[in-house]
């Protein structure tokens, strides 16, 4: 991830006197929003896992009757 910023922070360097504080600036944003983006994915799986669960409990509710047992 290191060098896909660093070549992000490097090519849109064009002005050769950018101090470093510029670089980090530029880095942290681009640092921020891959990880802005990697947790909506994260949350996004964790969602529909318990949408998944949720549904095959449901599902394995139907099957019982009220004292437990098995509907048959």
């Amino acid at each position: 991830m290191f060098s896909l910023v660093s070549n992000i922070i490097f090519e849109t360097n064009e002005n050769k006197d950018t101090t470093y504080q510029n670089f980090w600036d530029k880095a942290k944003v681009v640092f921020r929003g891959k990880f802005i983006a990697l947790n909506a994915h994260k949350r996004k799986q964790e969602r529909s896992k318990i949408n998944t669960l949720t549904s095959q409990l449901k599902e394995l509710e139907k099957g019982h009757d009220d004292n437990g047992g098995f509907v048959e």
